[in-house]
């Protein structure tokens, strides 16, 4: 795929997108995750929203202190939009299936630097959400 990336697992679909695992050859072939988004028009301005606000979120966060999923790069294949992120050992689904069981996650802070972290998060996402009008609930 985009003459660097070497296929070798598949990690999951969904309604707008499936997730490739590959090996990035101008990384030192390092994992990567590739979001491939579906080509109709519809799912195609979603995909381009959600590349616009990733490149917001880590463009706010350089240093990586909130833990923001990391967006590498995007690229099309064959008509489709194509998002390449850090490498995740499991996915949404698969994180609430081992650890929600079926009430969903609790967050809870242990010290104080973690909720004035999460406050600050939640604003610069209520932000981006304002500004593209994207309801995550």
């Amino acid at each position: 795929m985009d003459g660097r990336y070497t296929v070798y697992g598949f990690t999951g679909q969904g309604v707008f997108s499936n997730v490739i695992r590959a090996r990035d050859s101008a990384r030192a072939s390092a994992d990567v995750a590739v979001k491939i988004i579906r080509s109709n028009e519809i799912m195609h301005k979603t995909g381009l929203k959600e590349l616009d606000m990733l490149k917001k979120l880590n463009d706010a966060d350089p240093d990586d202190r909130y833990h923001c999923l990391r967006l590498f790069r995007h690229f099309y294949h064959k008509r489709h939009l194509c998002l390449v992120f850090e490498p995740l050992s499991m996915n949404l689904r698969e994180v609430l299936k081992k650890y929600g069981k079926d009430v969903g996650l609790h967050v809870k802070g242990g010290f104080l630097g973690y909720h004035k972290t999460t406050y600050d998060l939640k604003w610069r996402i209520w932000r981006i959400k304002a500004q593209f009008n994207v309801n995550f609930e």
